[in-house]
Parts: C-alpha cells; sequence; structure tokens
C-alpha cells in the first residue's frame, strides 16, 4: 500500500513504565514517518523496547499535566500533522488506512472511535463503550487544552472529521493496575481544582455512591459481568477519592492563617485560649500574642509556650499598656500570612474554630463568629483545672446555648452577607483578609478604650464596604465569663463614628508598613 500521508505525520506518545504495551503501540505505528516517544522517567524497561524501532525518537522530559505535555511533545515532531496517541493504545488495520488516505485539511480536526479493554475483552457496557477521541491534528492551527486530566484538543472553528477504524486501548490488565490508576488520575484532580471547587467528606460519599449506581445501573456494567462490577466499584472508588483529596487540598491550599490573641493580662485565661489553639483540627499557621496589660505571669507564660510550640508564636507588649490599637497595628505589620484570626485571651476555641473560619472567608468581606457564654462556676473550674474539655451544650454550664450548636450544613444558608452595621460586635471572634484591614490603615491610635477601638474600625471597614458577615452554627468560641466593660464609652460616641463616615485613620498601620499603605490609600 502506498504510504500517502503516513510519510506526513508524526505519531507522539507520552510514556512512563509501559512496558507491557508499548511494543504493540509501536508495531501499529512502524509505517509513520516518526514517533516521538516522550519518557516521563520509565523505570522499567519501556525505553530499550522503544529503542528497537527505527522511526521512533526518544526525548526524556517531565510529566507536567496531560494537556500540557502533549503540547510539548508535539514541538519536538518536525511534521506539522501530528497523531497523538496513549502509550496502552494500538490502532486498528482499518484506522491505519483511514489515516493514510483521509484528505488532510488544515481547516479540520480527526477524530475516531475507541474500544476499551480490561484484561484482552473489550468491555462493551460499563460507560467504556464507544468513546470519541480527537486525535489526528496540525500543530501550527490547534493544541491540547492544560488541563492536568481529561485533556482535549481546542475544536473551535475546526471541521470535525470522522475517521474509519478505532483505536484498542488496553489501559488494564489486572486489579493493581485500577488501584495505581485510581490515585494517579484522584491526585491530579486535586491538583487541577483546589482553590476552584469546593469539597466535603459528604459530597465524597454522595458522588462515590452515585456513580457506582450510575456506572452498574444506568450504564449497564451488569452486562459486563465481574468486569462491569469491578469497574462500577472502581470508579465510585475514585469519584470518592477525588473529591475527599480535593477537601485535603482545600484545607491545605485555603489561605494562610495568622491568630492574633489579644491578652488583658489574666495568664490563666490565655493559659488555655493557648492550648485550644494547639488543639485545632487544621491549626494556625503563626500565633501573634498582644499582652495588652503588661504582667511578669503573662510574659514568662507566652516565653515558655514560644519555646515548646512548633508553630511560631510573636510576641508583642506595650509598657504604656494602655494602647492596645498600636499592639494590633504592630502585630498585623509582623503577620507573614494572607487571613487574620482575632480572637481574646479569655475564650476556648472549638476543635474547628479555624477551619471553620477559613470555609467562610471571603475577600471584601469580614467574618463574625458567635460567643458562647460560660457560667461563672464552669470558668473558675477550668482555670483551676487548666482543661479545655468543655461539658455538653445542655449541661447547664452556659448562657447561651443555642450558639454553640456547630451544624455545617445548617450554616450554609445563615452564613450570609449583611450590610447593615457593625451593631454590637467587637473583634473577637473576628476575621478577615489582611489586604482588607490594610484598606482602612489597620486601628485607629488615637483611641485607648477597647471597645471603642473595635467598633471604630468596624465602622470604617464598613464605609469601606468590607461586608459583615454573620456566622451561625459554625466558628465557634467559648468565652470566660468577665464584667463588662466599655458599652458607655461605646454609646456616647456611637452617633459620632456613624456620622463620620472616614475610611482612613491617619494615626494607624501605615507607620508600621509605610509602602504597602502608601499604595493602599492611593487606590
Amino acid at each position: 500500500m502506498p504510504l500517502n500521508n503516513l510519510k506526513k505525520i508524526s505519531a507522539v506518545i507520552i510514556v512512563k513504565n509501559s512496558e507491557q504495551v508499548i511494543a504493540r503501540t509501536l508495531d501499529s505505528l512502524k509505517d509513520f514517518d516518526e514517533v516521538i516517544i516522550y519518557d516521563n522517567g520509565s523505570m522499567d524497561k519501556t525505553l530499550p523496547i522503544a529503542g528497537h524501532y527505527k522511526n521512533v525518537k526518544i526525548i526524556l522530559g517531565e510529566f507536567t499535566g496531560f494537556g500540557n505535555t502533549k503540547n510539548v511533545a508535539a514541538e519536538f515532531a518536525h511534521n506539522n500533522w501530528v497523531f497523538s496517541i496513549d502509550s496502552d493504545e494500538v490502532i486498528s488495520s482499518q484506522l491505519y488506512e483511514s489515516i493514510n488516505n483521509v484528505d488532510l485539511d488544515n481547516n479540520s480536526v480527526y477524530w475516531c472511535y475507541r474500544y476499551n479493554y480490561y484484561r484482552k475483552r473489550r468491555i462493551k457496557y460499563s460507560g467504556w463503550g464507544k468513546e470519541e477521541v480527537s486525535r489526528l491534528y496540525n500543530k501550527n492551527v490547534t493544541h491540547f487544552n492544560k488541563r492536568l486530566v481529561h485533556e482535549g484538543l481546542e475544536l473551535k472553528n475546526f471541521n470535525h472529521v470522522k475517521l474509519k477504524g478505532e483505536l484498542r486501548h488496553y489501559s488494564y490488565f489486572n486489579i493493581a493496575d485500577f488501584n495505581k490508576k485510581r490515585d494517579f488520575y484522584s491526585d491530579l484532580f486535586a491538583l487541577e481544582n483546589k482553590g476552584i471547587r469546593k469539597s466535603s467528606p459528604l459530597l465524597a460519599f454522595i458522588s462515590g455512591s452515585f456513580d457506582f449506581l450510575n456506572t452498574y445501573i444506568t450504564k449497564l456494567a451488569f452486562l459486563d459481568g465481574y468486569r462491569g462490577l469491578l469497574i462500577a466499584i472502581s470508579n465510585a472508588h475514585e469519584t470518592f477519592l477525588k473529591h475527599l483529596k480535593l477537601y485535603e487540598a482545600n484545607l491545605k491550599n485555603n489561605y494562610k492563617v495568622s491568630l492574633i490573641i489579644t491578652s488583658c493580662g489574666n495568664k490563666d485565661a490565655l493559659e488555655l485560649c493557648l492550648k485550644s489553639a494547639l488543639n485545632q483540627f487544621i491549626l494556625p499557621n503563626e500565633i501573634l500574642i498582644i499582652n495588652a496589660k503588661k504582667d511578669k505571669e503573662s510574659h514568662e507564660l507566652i516565653t515558655e509556650f514560644a519555646k515548646k510550640s512548633f508553630i511560631p508564636v510573636s510576641y508583642f507588649e506595650d509598657e504604656s499598656q494602655n494602647n492596645i490599637a498600636s499592639l494590633r497595628n504592630k502585630a498585623i505589620s509582623k503577620t507573614r500570612h494572607d487571613y487574620l484570626i482575632f480572637v481574646d485571651s479569655n475564650s476556648i476555641l472549638h476543635k474547628d474554630f479555624i477551619i471553620d473560619h477559613i470555609s467562610c472567608a471571603k475577600r471584601g468581606a469580614y467574618i463574625q463568629g458567635k460567643l458562647v457564654k460560660i457560667k461563672e462556676e464552669l470558668s473558675l473550674q477550668l482555670i483551676n483545672t487548666k482543661q479545655i474539655k468543655l461539658p455538653g451544650l445542655f449541661s447547664g454550664n452556659y448562657k447561651n446555648i443555642f450558639k454553640g450548636v456547630r451544624l455545617t450544613f445548617l450554616s450554609k444558608f445563615y452564613c450570609l452577607v449583611k450590610k447593615k452595621r457593625p451593631n454590637g460586635v467587637g473583634v473577637y471572634n473576628f476575621s478577615l483578609f489582611k489586604e482588607d484591614i490594610i484598606k482602612v490603615n489597620g486601628f485607629n491610635e488615637d483611641y485607648n478604650e477597647w471597645s471603642l477601638i473595635d467598633r471604630e474600625i468596624l465602622e470604617r471597614l464598613c464605609n469601606k464596604g468590607v461586608r459583615r458577615i454573620d456566622v451561625r452554627f459554625r466558628a465557634i468560641q467559648y468565652h470566660l465569663s468577665k464584667s463588662d466593660v466599655g458599652s458607655e464609652s461605646v454609646n456616647k460616641l456611637k452617633t459620632q463614628i456613624e456620622n463620620e463616615k472616614n475610611i482612613w485613620c491617619n494615626n494607624g498601620l501605615d507607620k508600621y508598613l509605610p509602602e504597602i499603605l502608601k499604595e493602599s490609600k492611593m487606590f
């Protein structure tokens, strides 16, 4: 048969450890002008096998996702026309003839059917029947998208021409192959989607269960016998792993947290707060402690804690003992991470406190969680025993028990962005992006009283358009009993602060972060 097109086409394969099938693949490509083997680190006999074929050119390179790696490999082909084929695929004789004789048109992309096999037997159902795959194209006019997995050619504005014959896909020879590829593809899914798509253990379970039923019943996997059952279970397991790995990746990928603890000089309460900070499901990336009322006991506790903690700890105290705004600004200027969570030392944090704040985080908004007030008797008991394990909500030890109910599925409906003024809230159980607090130049050091400092910055955030999100049924903070302070001053100046409509304070964070704040003020 005359080789009409095959001498104009380069077959391109990305490979890694494909010794079981690569010879069969290369045999079916022996009449192509050249075959580019782009190897991603094979440790088996793949390369020695490929080296026996005269039309094979071996290139060593790294795997950077299927789409991008296929594009890189295609650049090594000296022909403009590329036939992309996987290392576990074989072209049929009919497809061979079709590729050789088709009219090649730069405005067209050519596709064929792909049949899938398990242990050399074709799978007709289970979602593994006929697949349409586009593989023949001119690399000068189109390319693969850059998806890490489930890549495809960019097909917009191209004619789609069908090739006769099929690709035969010998991807799985035993159960171990399912396990390897399931892990590999689920890792790529999590890597590609982290920080973009949300996931959860519940979603992983539901999606995996649905995928099993969809494959086994809807896609008729039961007609493929035990192979169909294996495929249905493998699909379900892979879907479960994809969503669970994505959930874990999001936890790691989501904003790194600086936890800022303001101490009012109660060493015993601070000790409990620090213990609860180290008891988090997701730990903060650093802890910054502000000691507003400098005292020897708290200083010694913080120094000892910093020595033992595996989390970086910074400590701020002021000789004047009366400017909490200044200490907070200094702490913010030293934070290393994007997301700031503020608590006061008279609190015990729920073990999911950090992850709950991260889950609700939005740029251009601040999070305000709820306080569960611990009654005085239990507060004293916890301080005396130095324990952070709390009795149940309905034990009679709390003043507002319903604020301590954690139901994340309900929280999604109640974590609503609020546009109303920040009435009666302070900078405790409070979080926001560092960039948002920079927009208003941090805390106003013209004020000294805590409650007034808190209310004033919340007003300025609101004036800037940084919205308030009230979080319910998560981000729970248990508050040790203490007397309320500052309400008279806040009430006295409330109207004045609201009417001023200030955004930027002149005596704030810019003295510690001059360059960053200069840009923010200009913006």
